[in-house]
């Protein structure tokens, strides 16, 4: 698996989070197929959710055949997803029927629709079952409208609906949609929080630049520190390198190198090599980075010759005493290649 399928799915990973726990019903279905119910619409799939004598399993598999499809954001599949979900007797089916009306909210629109889900999500996070609960709040707090995000989310926390990670991962995905002085609230409370897994969330989610553009520039700011305030490190065994470490600390370095390019001016690769270049550094970190596709983009556009020379090298001794490990080696021939196709070098290895 190359750098970039296992930085992929860290980022697939860290942004389903905790949802995907609390959903672990969905791995039930029978989804190997991409579409089990070719000739049906979404609508008309999940009219035959709870006839006949299917068994659960038959139902879940339908409605994520509805997910699949996707249902369109009208009136009618609104009023037959909630009167499925007054109707359900199964908590495992109303997770999924809660996915499925969330489904329907419009992003960037004001609608009456949108309007209705919310009202429907706020009111399911109050019920009982606080498995039920979990699941509308994570849908909730995913919308992009609701301006009582943190106040909704900090309630379920304190009344032990969701766990600490699931919380702080939470914060960490809403903190675009909410305002600026909430932005520096929930910043505040996930750097006084100190949550590892709500940290990995804001490395990866903010990975993207178009996130990024969405916070106001204080809160870029906040972000920043609050980022570089939690370096990831690999495990103390030496020949440890694997893949969730690699793809973790390359995201922390690509994110905290985008929002200090954003928030200073400086370029993205000067950032990069800045923090590559300190003479502690973990070499792991160096083959990490620069293995990774932005890694790639550092070394092709950077003119710190110097710089990428001795951090191949420091990479290079350390893969010399580990030759067996053939993710350190497949890292430095990563690292190489780039090198090599560079227009500014030769191949370090000449």
């Amino acid at each position: 698996m190359n750098a970039s399928l296992k930085i992929s799915l860290f980022s697939l990973a860290i942004s389903l989070s905790a949802s995907t726990m609390l959903f672990a019903t969905e791995a039930n279905a029978q989804t190997s197929s991409p579409d089990r119910y070719p000739s049906k619409t979404a609508y008309q799939l999940l009219q035959q959710y709870g006839t006949g004598d299917m068994s659960s399993l038959d139902n879940q598999n339908i409605l994520m055949g509805v997910l699949i499809k996707r249902l369109q954001p009208n009136e009618a599949n609104i009023a037959l997803v909630r009167q499925d979900l007054a109707k359900s007797g199964s908590a495992d089916d109303k997770i999924l029927l809660i996915k499925l009306l969330a489904s329907m909210y419009t992003p960037r629109v004001r609608t009456q629709i949108n309007l209705q889900i919310e009202n429907d999500l706020r009111k399911l996070i109050d019920v009982s079952d606080k498995r039920i609960a979990a699941g509308a709040l994570i849908e909730y707090s995913r919308l992009a409208y609701p301006t009582d995000r943190y106040q909704v989310l900090q309630r379920a926390h304190t009344s032990k609906v969701i766990d600490e990670d699931t919380y702080y991962g939470e914060l960490a995905h809403g903190l675009r949609f909410s305002t600026p002085a909430q932005q520096i609230q929930m910043l505040d409370e996930m750097a006084s929080g100190q949550n590892a897994y709500g940290h990995e969330v804001l490395a990866a989610t903010y990975s993207n630049q178009d996130f990024i553009r969405q916070l106001a520039q204080s809160s870029k700011v906040k972000l920043l520190h609050t980022l570089s305030s939690c370096e990831p490190n690999f495990p103390m065994a030496l020949d440890s390198f694997g893949g969730f470490d690699i793809a973790r600390y390359a995201i922390w370095t690509d994110t905290t190198a985008m929002l200090g390019a954003d928030v200073s001016g400086r370029p993205y690769p000067e950032l990069v090599l800045e923090r590559l270049s300190d003479p502690k550094i973990d070499p792991r970190k160096i083959l990490a980075v620069l293995g990774s596709p932005e890694g790639q983009r550092v070394i092709r556009e950077s003119k710190e010759v110097a710089k990428l020379r001795t951090m191949f090298s420091r990479g290079q001794a350390y893969v010399d005493m580990l030759p067996q490990n053939v993710m350190l080696s497949g890292a430095l021939q990563n690292f190489s290649k780039e090198m090599s196709r560079s227009s500014a070098m030769s191949s370090p290895r000449n």
